[in-house]
């Protein structure tokens, strides 16, 4: 299972964004494009309590690349041995290599998430910087916490309520 999240403040404000990817009932991997490692690490420690958790932070340990649709990422898909992605799920190969369905991009994106000793200069694509801020800002879609933290802005203001649970305990 993989599902686009929002973490917020007791006043609903966002605080961060990341992708959970269900690897086991033990198990879950966070993936977040740009929201500080310290601000997720800090949520979870302060709702651990009495359970027997443990957070490990692989920042730096991997490189995410972005396609704007699972066509543009097929050769390295293929490269890699991976299929792409259903909506909500992910797919990997042995837990070293995950790819799934993003948000970098706009609605369509694929991400792939390799470990950094893969080499990935070679995989990257053709679309620069510039470029796919372009494409983000053309698609609608917010960077957290970025375009949130300024105006201490709520999913509402931000039109992604998608990314949240209005389930109790979920």
């Amino acid at each position: 299972m993989c599902r686009y999240c929002l973490w917020l403040d007791f006043k609903g404000r966002i605080l961060a964004d990341s992708f959970l990817l269900k690897e086991s009932d033990d198990s879950v991997l966070l993936v977040s494009y740009q929201s500080p490692s310290d601000t997720l690490m800090a949520k979870f420690e302060r709702h651990i309590i009495a359970d027997d958790v443990e957070i490990e932070n692989l920042t730096g340990q991997y490189e995410l690349i972005s396609f704007q649709n699972a066509d543009s990422a097929a050769p390295v898909l293929t490269e890699l041995g991976i299929e792409a992605p259903t909506k909500e799920q992910y797919a990997s190969n042995r837990g070293q290599v995950y790819s799934f369905r993003g948000r970098r991009l706009g609605l369509n994106t694929l991400d792939i998430l390799v470990p950094r000793v893969i080499g990935t200069v070679e995989f990257v694509d053709s679309m620069s910087r510039k470029e796919a801020e372009a494409c983000r800002l053309r698609n609608g879609i917010p960077m957290i916490p970025e375009d949130s933290e300024a105006a201490l802005a709520n999913p509402l203001e931000m039109n992604i309520l998608s990314a949240l649970s209005f389930d109790k305990g979920c």
